[in-house]
């Protein structure tokens, strides 16, 4: 388990947890070196959610950031990499929704 998450779970045993990963850029395309990695890293954080669930937690979730831009995550980022007006807005939306759903489970 990440030790972060069990450090601020014992302070905080109540306290929603989001964890969301990073939002793709230009350069994960399908064949791209760089694309296994990050597809690497956003499983992990996947899998902790889902372990730390499985362990009980009722109060931790995960929002897939490799799904926040949509499919046309590309043309989100004003140099492949920093969200335009575009995609902070689809960051925020996604944020919210999500944010709004968790408040009001608990």
């Amino acid at each position: 388990m990440n030790p972060f998450i069990e450090i601020l779970r014992k302070e905080h045993p109540e306290t929603p947890i989001l964890i969301m990963s990073k939002i793709r850029y230009a350069r994960h395309f399908p064949g791209s070196p760089t694309t296994k990695p990050y597809f690497e890293l956003r499983d992990f954080q996947k899998n902790l959610v889902e372990e730390r669930e499985a362990a009980g937690d009722e109060n931790i979730y995960f929002l897939d950031g490799s799904k926040v831009l949509g499919d046309e995550y590309y043309e989100c980022a004003v140099d492949g990499v920093h969200p335009s007006d575009l995609g902070s807005d689809k960051i925020a939306n996604a944020l919210l929704y999500t944010i709004r759903s968790i408040i009001s489970e608990n």
